[in-house]
């Protein structure tokens, strides 16, 4: 219910952020040919062209809806990538590690030094 303006600014937004999610190398990521770090210039330009499209295309006044719901998502986005990790590789995750195994004495002799360690006292 926008002008054409605000209404193609949210897709066009929407579109290259869906696809570049879906080729970014990140768990998400279906075809994963971009680099994780390029991802995070998408979001910021994402962010830019949110926050600023109401404004460049005049539609501020005349789409207020449209206009607040593009500057609360600009701001989310700026936020989300502010605390984001973008150097996220296979590599870094977090695997794992088994617990040591701890050998747990099972005689019930008494604990009583080695015969050479009887004799050398």
């Amino acid at each position: 219910g926008g002008s054409t303006a605000a209404v193609a600014t949210g897709v066009v937004v929407g579109a290259t952020v869906l696809a570049v999610s879906v080729c970014t190398k990140y768990p998400l990521g279906v075809f994963k040919v971009l680099p994780f770090t390029l991802h995070s210039a998408g979001d910021y330009l994402a962010a830019t062209l949110l926050l600023g499209s109401p404004f460049v295309l005049k539609f501020h006044s005349t789409d207020t809806g449209l206009t607040a719901l593009y500057l609360g998502a600009g701001v989310a986005v700026v936020l989300v990538s502010l605390i984001t990790n973008y150097q996220y590789s296979d590599a870094n995750a977090v695997v794992p590690v088994p617990a040591p195994v701890v050998p747990v004495r099972t005689s019930t002799r008494p604990n009583r030094p080695l015969k050479a360690q009887r004799q050398a006292s």
